[in-house]
């Protein structure tokens, strides 16, 4: 799933919410690609979501890419070309992960 946000240039943002593993690759591709990707892993079993999370903090890492925890079980990982803003860090735990989806 991606959602665009409104920018001077179209970003696509990446929504993933892996049932297995075998995923985390095409995840991590995103990243590669330069989107940034949004993780929800509140349904998913403990163990997957602690994996999932180490694999994709990993290849955040080696991009020189940054994560932050937006939520319960909910994360944001940038590449190196971006940068998460205060203020769309305090929108997003106030308001909710979606706030900018007009519905």
């Amino acid at each position: 799933q991606v959602v665009k946000l409104h920018s001077e240039r179209q970003v696509k943002v990446v929504v993933a919410e892996p049932k297995v593993f075998e995923e985390v690759q095409g995840i991590a591709d995103n990243l590669k690609n330069r989107c940034p990707v949004i993780i929800n892993l509140e349904q998913a079993d403990p163990e997957l979501a602690q994996r999932v999370v180490d694999f994709i903090s990993g290849a955040a890492y080696a991009l020189n890419g940054t994560m932050q925890k937006v939520g319960n079980g909910i994360f944001l990982f940038v590449p190196s070309s971006m940068d998460i803003s205060n203020e769309l860090r305090d929108q997003l735990r106030e308001k909710g992960m979606f706030a900018w989806i007009k519905q």
